[in-house]
């Protein structure tokens, strides 16, 4: 086609490992050797007892390929005032070499990866004094790690599960619960699970009994999904003086959030909600819930430990963290996601003296707003359990009321000097940059508010 179509076609693999080192137990433990998707310790038996030994946790390995291409249509017909138009379009995929990664259950997290599109036209005139472009733009991005979840809604799921049966067997020590209350409770905790967080059972010399567990670093995805635009226009007024301007427009949503921490949610509230602590009608000496398992956190038997040694991670405290960050993403599902200012403009210009007494001298400025971005949201209170002896109120995020950080302009201005020195060999270039002329100083910026609606972090305006 007489060079009027330009493409290219590019290809990439990467592969990553992830190992973890630790002691190895000891002597006489048993471990689970296989491997199938859940994060199982591989020991190498040729290291002595607690030594420190190396394995392989995770191997991935992801290929991408990418594809652009240009057409210059003014080849094929012509348009008036000799105006060039031509066309773009790319697709590139993206993964990246993250290993090692866990979910709730000890599942290895696949890489994030996914792929964008750019398309779009180009418009300049045969001598490109001026040029208007026009682009749109498509991401989708696949197992991105989640920020969504916290680590006070990890710890809630643990303390429901794993605290909760430390607390048992301790009464289990007194009288207080039954081997068959603790069956029943523990028969629906996936093992993977129990391996991922070290949940040990064992009885000491008396026959009274023991329980270990420790929190792992768990993480969880979401999808993310962004669209948008960009208009640009040049206009070099005469050879000396450059304008240049940008309008464009970003959105992007957020889906998938925190799929495995849901599903552990689901898997697990049945129970949780009948062994929570509602003391209100528990007046016999051991109170039950309507499964007839015991109450975890009452305090009036004399034989059960004090719950107040664990501080608020009781199992109220620790049933309302989970539930509400539950709550929480299950509402953001599929909302544009925060801080992302939807549209921008840019206006810059320069002059540059290209003779006379201010040869070599430029000056310029420049125009950016930003629009205004939501930062975060307040709160409000949910009642769960409603009607019941485990009726409870729980904070979640209030997707109608939302605390927003103001749309900005800033002005920028510049003054350089071009010359040539050591017998015209070297370019040299100097330029001092004023950026937010018209700032004021003691302006701040609310990046963060409580949910209260009190601004607790800002930025200023560099001046």
């Amino acid at each position: 086609f007489n060079d009027s179509i330009v493409t290219i076609v590019g290809w990439r693999e990467d592969t990553a490992r992830s190992f973890s080192s630790r002691n190895r137990p000891p002597s006489g433990w048993v471990v689970t050797p296989e491997n199938d998707g859940i994060v199982n310790v591989q020991w190498d038996n040729s290291v002595a007892p607690g030594e420190l030994t190396r394995h392989l946790g995770q191997e991935i390995t992801g290929d991408i390929w990418s594809y652009s291409a240009v057409a210059h249509f003014s080849d094929w017909f012509r348009l008036p005032w000799g105006l060039q138009l031509s066309g773009h379009f790319s697709k590139s995929e993206n993964f990246q070499t993250l290993a090692g990664d866990v979910d709730l259950f000890g599942r290895f997290l696949a890489p994030p990866g996914g792929a964008s599109k750019d398309w779009g036209l180009t418009l300049a005139t045969k001598d490109n004094r001026a040029s208007l472009r026009l682009n749109f733009y498509r991401s989708d991005i696949k197992n991105s790690r989640t920020t969504a979840l916290s680590a006070a809604a990890i710890n809630g799921v643990y303390v429901m599960d794993f605290q909760t049966l430390q607390q048992w067997y301790e009464g289990l020590n007194t009288g207080w619960v039954t081997l068959d209350d603790i069956a029943f409770y523990e028969q629906g905790i996936p093992e993977s699970a129990k391996k991922l967080v070290g949940y040990t059972v064992s009885r000491g010399p008396s026959g009274e009994y023991f329980t270990t567990y420790a929190n792992p670093t768990v993480t969880d995805t979401e999808d993310l999904a962004g669209r948008g635009m960009e208009i640009e226009a040049t206009f070099n007024v005469t050879p000396n003086w450059r304008i240049h301007t940008n309008v464009a427009q970003a959105k992007a949503k957020s889906s998938n959030i925190a799929p495995a921490f849901r599903q552990y949610v689901d898997l697990r509230r049945p129970v949780w909600g009948d062994v929570r602590d509602g003391t209100t009608s528990r007046t016999s000496e051991k109170p039950r819930s309507t499964t007839g398992l015991p109450n975890i956190n009452d305090t009036s038997n004399p034989n059960y430990p004090n719950p107040s040694q664990f501080g608020d991670t009781t199992a109220i405290a620790a049933y309302g963290r989970a539930y509400s960050h539950y709550e929480s993403i299950e509402r953001s599902e599929g909302r544009d996601s925060d801080r992302i200012r939807e549209w921008r403009f840019n206006f810059v210009t320069n002059y540059q003296f290209r003779e006379g007494r201010l040869r070599g001298f430029g000056v310029g400025g420049a125009y950016r707003w930003e629009d205004e971005a939501i930062v975060s949201y307040a709160n409000k209170q949910l009642v769960i359990n409603e009607g019941t002896p485990f009726q409870q109120t729980v904070s979640v995020t209030d997707f109608d009321r939302p605390f927003v950080s103001p749309s900005e302009s800033n002005v920028d201005v510049w003054i350089s000097h071009r010359r040539k020195i050591l017998r015209d060999k070297v370019d040299w270039h100097i330029q001092l940059n004023l950026r937010n002329v018209t700032a004021d100083s003691d302006g701040l910026i609310p990046i963060a508010y409580t949910p209260t609606g009190i601004p607790t972090n800002f930025i200023t305006k560099a001046t």
